[in-house]
C-alpha cells in the first residue's frame, strides 16, 4: 500500500488561503484602477480600493509579512486621503496608485515564493509617503 503524502502544516494552509485571497484582491485593485483611469475616481471606487488593500494588509500582518504591511499601510493612507478629499486625483496621483499596486503585487509574489524584497516596495512607499507629506505641509 502506497503511503499518502503528509498533510500540509495548518499554518501553510492558512498562508495558501491568504495568497489566494491576495490574487482576488489584486484583481479587484487592477479592475478599479482601470476604471479610475478610464472614467475618473469617486468615493465608491476609493472605498473599494481601500478595502482591497486593507484586506491584503490585515492578512499580511497576521503572518508577519512586513514588506507587504508597510507598503499597504502607505497605500491605505493615500487612499484614505482621497476618500476624505484631502488629496485630489490627478494624472500623477493616478500613476502613483498604479506604481503602488504593481509594487504590492510584486511584494506578495516575492513573499509567496520566499524571495527577498526587490526594492520596488520601498520606492513605491517613498512615493506614497511623499504625497502624504506634501498634503501635511
Amino acid at each position: 500500500m502506497a503511503k499518502r503524502p503528509p498533510r500540509p502544516d495548518r499554518l501553510e494552509q492558512f498562508k495558501a488561503t491568504y495568497f489566494a485571497e491576495c490574487q482576488e484582491r489584486q484583481a479587484d485593485i487592477d479592475r478599479v484602477l482601470q476604471a479610475i483611469r478610464e472614467e475618473g475616481g469617486d468615493r465608491d471606487r476609493f472605498d473599494e480600493l481601500f478595502r482591497a488593500v486593507h484586506s491584503i494588509k490585515g492578512g499580511g500582518g497576521a503572518f508577519g509579512f512586513e514588506d507587504i504591511v508597510s507598503l499597504a499601510h502607505s497605500f491605505e493612507t493615500v487612499l484614505d486621503a482621497l476618500r476624505q478629499g484631502t488629496l485630489e486625483l490627478d494624472d500623477s496621483l493616478s500613476e502613483a496608485l498604479v506604481v503602488a499596486a504593481d509594487a504590492l503585487a510584486a511584494s506578495i509574489e516575492n513573499t509567496q515564493e520566499g524571495r527577498p524584497a526587490d526594492g520596488r516596495s520601498d520606492e513605491a512607499k517613498a512615493l506614497l509617503d511623499g504625497l502624504i507629506e506634501a498634503v501635511a505641509a
